[in-house]
C-alpha cells in the first residue's frame, strides 16, 4: 500500500493544529478543502483505473477477432487444398 503525503493530507494536518489554537473558522477551511481535494484525488484514480481497464477489455476484443481471422484463414488453405487434391504432409 502506498502512502501519500500531499496537498490535501497536509490540510488536515494544518486543521488540526488549528483547531487546537481556537482558530476553528480557518481550521474548518482547511478541514473542508483537504477532504475535498482528497475527495478529488480519490476519483482521479478511479476513472484511470476503469480507463485502464476498458483499453484491455478492447485489446483482448482485438487480439480475439485477429485470432478467429486466423483460423478462418488456415480453414481456407485446408480446404483449397483438399479441392484441389494436393496433400501437404509438411504443414501442420
Amino acid at each position: 500500500m502506498k502512502i501519500k503525503f500531499q496537498m490535501p493530507e497536509l490540510l488536515v494536518v494544518c486543521s488540526a493544529a488549528l483547531f487546537c489554537f481556537d482558530f476553528f473558522t480557518v481550521g474548518w477551511v482547511f478541514f473542508g478543502v483537504g477532504l475535498l481535494g482528497s475527495f478529488a484525488t480519490y476519483a482521479v484514480e478511479v476513472q484511470t483505473k476503469q480507463q485502464l481497464a476498458k483499453s484491455v477489455e478492447e485489446g483482448l476484443g482485438d487480439l480475439k477477432d485477429a485470432g478467429s481471422a486466423f483460423n478462418d484463414l488456415v480453414s481456407a488453405f485446408n480446404k483449397a487444398n483438399k479441392k484441389s487434391g494436393k496433400t501437404n504432409k509438411n504443414f501442420h
